[in-house]
């Protein structure tokens, strides 16, 4: 075979294999929307039915919800992805882990109203919800101001705002020696400057604060009933407190260790939980 001909048969194998691929995919990504279309009929069947079968609405919700899950699992990290399992799970009786897709919906579309009011109907639902100690200054509100904008905003944000304060200092330096205007305009180019600056950096700092926070005290949300807050990591310890735990009960995550963790509710008070009675957010 000459070169000429080895270069055409070359050429061919990669149009084949492009083709081959590409074709390979289309079923995938049919498959996924089939399952997602499937998911949102099973919700609208389970609305339809509440007012006449509450039990035959409740087993569209869950097939609803176990939709909506592998859509998720196959990628569609989405807020609309999460908020859509939130509704489906809350809607079958799974209170706790609709807290669980609600916030993971508000940390990627954290100034979507719907999010929000459907969040907050879930943790109304929680039958005895820990509530935070009102001396106790909290990462959540403390941070809340800056929540209002998504991680991904912030951080354009803060290139943005960078890229701004180095290009608005090369060009105040490079007209520094004939410059000759008056106290008002300098003065500002210097608000510009160094508001940029700042800008950069607070937009910057949150991020960095989110991650550490995220990093060392993650946050979780009890899925079963009647948990026991322990004061030990096993069974054999005794309790912290006396009354059970209620699905949906909300905390932070100090230590985790085989099988338990450590957290800390909102009133400050500090057990440890069997890990399969929770999910971390």
């Amino acid at each position: 075979m000459n070169m000429r001909n080895m270069l055409t048969l070359i050429m061919l194998i990669g149009i084949l294999s492009l083709a081959t691929s590409t074709s390979a995919n289309i079923p995938a990504a049919q498959t996924g929307l089939d399952i997602a279309q499937s998911a949102e009929a099973h919700y609208l069947e389970g609305l339809e039915l509440q007012a006449t079968d509450a039990i035959a609405a409740q087993a569209s919700f869950k097939l609803a919800a176990e939709g909506f899950q592998t859509v998720i699992d196959d990628g569609a990290n989405s807020s609309a992805a999460w908020f859509n399992l939130g509704n489906a799970l809350l809607q079958s009786g799974e209170t706790g882990e609709s807290i669980v897709a609600y916030r993971k919906a508000e940390r990627l579309a954290p100034s979507n109203p719907d999010i929000s009011a459907n969040l907050a109907e879930a943790r109304r639902r929680v039958e005895n919800r820990i509530e935070p100690d009102a001396t106790n200054l909290s990462f959540a509100e403390v941070s809340s101001w800056w929540h209002v904008a998504s991680a991904s905003t912030r951080l354009w944000v803060a290139l943005g705002a960078w890229v701004a304060f180095w290009m608005i200092l090369a060009s105040r330096l490079g007209r520094q020696r004939n410059d000759r205007r008056s106290d008002a305009v300098n003065a500002g180019w210097n608000i510009a400057t160094w508001g940029t600056g700042a800008l950069a950096l607070v937009a910057a700092g949150t991020l960095a604060f989110d991650a550490a926070h995220a990093r060392f005290y993650p946050v979780g949300v009890l899925v079963n009933d009647d948990v026991v807050l322990r004061a030990g990591n096993g069974d054999g310890f005794g309790v912290a407190v006396e009354e059970p735990l209620d699905e949906g009960v909300e905390f932070t995550i100090l230590e985790q260790r085989p099988g338990w963790w450590r957290v800390e509710l909102a009133d400050g008070t500090i057990g440890w939980v069997d890990a399969t009675d929770a999910s971390s957010i």
